[in-house]
């Protein structure tokens, strides 16, 4: 096994594959405790859907987009880019990183943060999948708000891959 190597707890690995295994469905859904690993289940669902779109330009001629969204970006801070940029370093995956833009390039794909705090400005993208962490940390009326205003967004379609899809993790509390 090399230094590289990721173990991943069945239901890490079954969630994360789950876009594949069932094409079909839309929303991709892990409920479960505290430390669990449903936020690094999330990063490295997110770094894999880089590389796997590297190059990939949708119909319309644009490269691959996903978004990432939490609580505040300082939240995501705190949880999500703690895993993520842990993945890419030890991957070796180059990435830029544009603090001010709250977006990742990771060769051609655009991880784009937002809040979803504050839904009303979650707009204008297509982007072609949607990871969304701790979304128990909302209001029960912001967080429906804001899964309509993520999904209204996730439309970007890629030739030769699955329909667009979102991926969220939560504890059972935050799915009321």
């Amino acid at each position: 096994m090399s230094e590289n190597t990721v173990l991943l707890l069945p239901h890490q690995e079954r969630f994360i594959q789950s876009p594949e295994l069932f094409p079909d469905v839309r929303w991709h859904f892990l409920l479960g405790g505290y430390g669990c690993g449903k936020t690094r289940s999330l990063a490295i669902a997110t770094l894999k859907l880089c590389l796997e779109l590297e190059g990939e330009k949708d119909e319309g001629g644009l490269y691959a987009k996903i978004v990432v969204g939490g609580y505040t970006y300082a939240h995501l801070e705190q949880t999500f880019l703690i895993d993520f940029r842990a993945y890419l370093d030890t991957s070796k995956t180059p990435y830029h990183e544009d603090t001010k833009n709250h977006i990742f390039t990771v060769g051609t794909v655009q991880v784009i943060l937002v809040q979803l705090l504050e839904p009303g400005k979650i707009f204008g993208q297509s982007v072609y999948a949607c990871i969304v962490d701790e979304s128990d940390e909302l209001p029960e009326d912001v967080m429906i708000e804001a899964m309509k205003s993520l999904s209204q967004r996730c439309r970007q379609i890629m030739p030769n891959h699955r329909a667009p899809f979102l991926m969220s993790a939560s504890t059972a509390q935050g799915m009321k």
